[in-house]
């Protein structure tokens, strides 16, 4: 008998059927533990003799950084990894890559500003400076870089000679400021004299300014303000004539005293890079 190709085209839709049926043999599962699962934060159930994956949420390494529960250092697989350094816009705009600056994650756990404290280079600077009949000894040490809020300048003032015989004891030190140009970045904590000679006074200046840039380079000065009492004297004269002592030399006699005040400046050697955690920490949170 000759078959249509109506006829033929029948016969393969009956077929059909039977041949799906047949490659798909058994079930691949009766219960869920017949499912094995090879993909992290994934679930396998059975359903219908079918193997089903499902991705779990609230879960590291599915793929998503779900903001509320994962963060750069608790699920570095999803949300990326805390580490490189800091970047930050400059005055003119453009990205500036920190030296000193990058994000490490902290004991909280949590993708914070940091800087390796050894990283840090402590500069002793020694100056010799002369100020209105005063000769100093002045030793500097500070950090580079230095952290803004918590570091600051050590000034050791050593008196070591008058030139002048009107500056009189004590000399003292009634301020001092770490500066650039007219810009303030830090005021002494503490004051001292100097009574005698070799006397040495230790100023603190925290340095406190916050800057505009997390990391800036500043060329800073030390002003320190001292205030002692300058004689002004003039010779004696008696019926014209001028008074000598029985060595020969005129008589000097004090009229009046003057409160005489005098600012010692001295540069740092180079300059200072300050570094501000918090500074760098709200530019990390920006969007």
């Amino acid at each position: 008998m000759m078959l249509t190709s109506l006829d033929r085209l029948m016969l393969v839709a009956l077929f059909v059927p039977l041949f799906i049926t047949g490659c798909e043999g058994e079930p691949q599962c009766e219960q869920d533990s017949d499912c094995l699962s090879v993909v992290p934060c994934s679930q396998v159930t059975c359903d219908a003799g079918v193997c089903t994956t499902t991705i779990l949420d609230d879960c590291c390494g599915n793929g998503v950084c779900e903001s509320m529960l994962e963060n750069t250092c608790t699920c570095p697989e999803d949300c990326g990894v805390c580490q490189g350094p800091v970047s930050f816009p400059s005055a003119t705009g453009e990205m500036v890559t920190a030296r000193y600056l990058e994000m490490r994650c902290n004991d909280a756990e949590i993708c914070a500003v940091w800087f390796d404290k050894e990283e840090q280079v402590y500069n002793q600077e020694f100056h010799e400076l002369s100020l209105d009949g005063m000769t100093f000894n002045v030793l500097i040490n500070y950090p580079n870089p230095l952290e803004v809020e918590k570091e600051g300048l050590s000034i050791e003032l050593k008196l070591l000679e008058i030139t002048d015989p009107k500056v009189t004891y004590p000399i003292k030190v009634t301020g001092a400021l770490a500066l650039d140009g007219a810009l303030v970045f830090g005021r002494n904590l503490n004051d001292g004299q100097f009574r005698r000679l070799g006397d040495a006074v230790e100023i603190l200046i925290p340095i406190s300014r916050l800057g505009r840039l997390p990391e800036e380079d500043y060329p800073l000065e030390a002003h320190i303000s001292l205030e002692y009492v300058h004689l002004m004297e003039k010779q004696s004269i008696n019926d014209g004539l001028l008074v000598y002592d029985q060595y020969g030399r005129p008589v000097m006699q004090t009229v009046r005293d003057t409160t005489a005040r005098s600012t010692l400046v001295v540069g740092l050697g180079q300059d200072v890079t300050l570094i501000r955690l918090k500074a760098a920490t709200m530019q990390a949170m920006a969007p």
